[in-house]
Parts: structure tokens; sequence; C-alpha cells
């Protein structure tokens, strides 16, 4: 159950708010089929002359390629935030995009007083993902002066409106408390929700819940369960906490006396194996790697 200092904080919603989801244009849609068949250089030009026409959607896809790089792409953050930064207040992703430029620092110098009033200025024209991305800003007093009640319902209001991030965050500040009384049962009815629609860093905290039983019965199934999918959804220090979920689960008391469980153990190694390759963690690399000659060791005594 809500508190009701959580309740009336989470209520406290922000003023009428009209979600506008910025759309694609069939021009840019051509070019992202025709990639394949042209030359880069080429391709980069025609996107970047439908930007100049009015179509912004290409300056935004254009944007977004060198903020992530690809195989043929070089990322250059520098360059994307200079895209966004030409399409101005055309697009609220675009102003939402330009404002993570600043709030991080990458690609410009950071700014958190510059990202707050262009995640302002994203919500002014309904883009719903910056509702939280401003709503964290205040609640931790970054860019300006700490507004815990808005900044919480800036994200309840990207939450009710879909936002699996906003969902995260919001059950993150839940079962911190940080910004809002600590509740972890409505902290894990929002990171549930968020986990399920694959948001990665929900699914994670899921897993440390049920590994630690924070508001709820510790249960190393439901644990193993919310890491697999963190890890699957893109966290890859996801697969050390399966490894030591796992190793915990290959030996069994029996009649007072410990046995191993091969086929847990096999897979525990498993896990090791991509651990100690992808976890960016250089120690857990490390840990991972002696864990996974250790394991190879007590199968083949145990006759695997």
């Amino acid at each position: 159950m809500l508190t009701l200092l959580t309740f009336a904080m989470l209520v406290a919603l922000p003023q009428e708010f009209i979600p506008v989801e910025p759309t694609v244009s069939a021009e840019t849609d051509d070019l992202i089929e025709a990639r394949a068949s042209m030359e880069l250089a080429e391709w980069l030009a025609q996107l970047d002359a439908l930007g100049r026409d009015g179509d912004y959607s290409a300056w935004e896809m254009l944007g977004e390629l060198y903020m992530q790089g690809d195989r043929e792409i070089a990322r250059n953050a520098g360059l994307g935030c200079d895209y966004f930064e030409r399409i101005g207040t055309n697009r609220g992703d675009a102003l939402h995009s330009l404002a993570h430029c600043y709030w991080a620092g990458n690609g410009r110098e950071q700014d958190n007083a510059r990202a707050r009033s262009l995640y302002r200025q994203a919500i002014d024209i309904g883009f719903v993902k910056s509702l939280c991305g401003l709503g964290t800003m205040l609640v931790r007093g970054q860019g300006g002066s700490v507004d815990a009640e808005e900044g919480i319902a800036l994200c309840r209001q990207a939450a009710d409106l879909g936002d699996k991030d906003a969902k995260t965050d919001l059950g993150t500040f839940l079962l911190t408390g940080e910004g809002v009384e600590r509740d972890p049962v409505a902290a894990r009815f929002w990171l549930e929700d968020a986990g399920g629609e694959g948001q990665a860093n929900a699914a994670f905290l899921l897993g440390q819940i049920y590994t630690r039983g924070d508001g709820v019965g510790t249960n190393n199934e439901r644990a193993e369960h919310w890491f697999r999918r963190a890890h699957d959804t893109g966290r890859p220090d996801a697969a050390w906490q399966m490894v030591i979920i796992m190793a915990a689960r290959a030996f069994r008391d029996v009649d007072g006396e410990t046995q191993l469980q091969p086929a847990i153990m096999v897979e525990a190694r498993e896990w090791a194996i991509i651990a100690s390759e992808t976890d960016p963690d250089p120690q857990v690399r490390e840990e991972a790697s002696s864990l996974v000659d250790s394991g190879a060791r007590l199968l083949r005594a145990a006759g695997y």
C-alpha cells in the first residue's frame, strides 16, 4: 500500500500535457530502406539535404546515427548534437536528445541549467520522455534548485503515459526513497511493469530485489528470471549475477553432506564464460575466468 505522503506526492501532477509523438517522413523512410544500395557518402548527403529542405526527421536520424555510430559511421557526439540543435523547437525528440547532450557532457560541455531549459521546451511541445528527464533533474537539484514534489510528479505522469524509462526511474526513486517516501512494494509494481516491457535496468533492479528480499521474500527463481531478462535486453553485468546465484545452487546438502549438482554447475560455468568476456568490470571478468577454470575441475572430478 502507498503511504499517504507517497500518494500525495504522486498525485500532485503537473499542468495539462498533450503528448505529441514525432513522426518520420516517407522520404526519410525510403532513404533508410535504400541505404544498402547506395554509397555511404551519397546516402548521408541525401539525408542532410532532406533536413535542409525542412524534413527534420532526416536530421533527427542523422543525429542519432552520429551519437551511436554503427559499422560504417564513426561515432561523433559533437556532430550528433549539432544536428539536434539545428532542428530547434521543431521536434520534441531532438530537444530531448540535445538536453541529454548538455546533461551528460557528451558532444557539448556539461551544462545542467541548459539541459533543464531544453527538457522544458520539449515538454511544451508534447515529448513524453522529457517529463521524467526534467523530473529526475528536479529531484536531484541538477541545474537548479531541488523540487522533489514536481520531479516525482513529472516522472509519474510520464510513467502513466507508458514510458518504460520513466517507470524505471519512478520505481528506483520509490525503492531508494530519493525524493519520495520509500515504498518497495510500489517500486516493484513500476519496475515489473517496465521490466516486462524490456527495460534492462528495471529487470536488473528486480533481480537484486528478489535476491536480497527487499519488500518481498527472497526468491532466487524470480531473481534468475529477471537477471536473465536484464542480460537479454542489454545489461551485460547481469551475467555475473546469474553466476553468483547458480554457483550457490550448484551445491546441495544431502543428509549432512554437500553434493555437487552437475547440471546447474554446467549452466553456472556457461554464464561465467559470458561474464569473463563481456562484463564491464575488469575485476569481475577476472573472477569469472577463475570460476570457469574451477568449475571445469569440479565437473571433471564429478565425471562430467
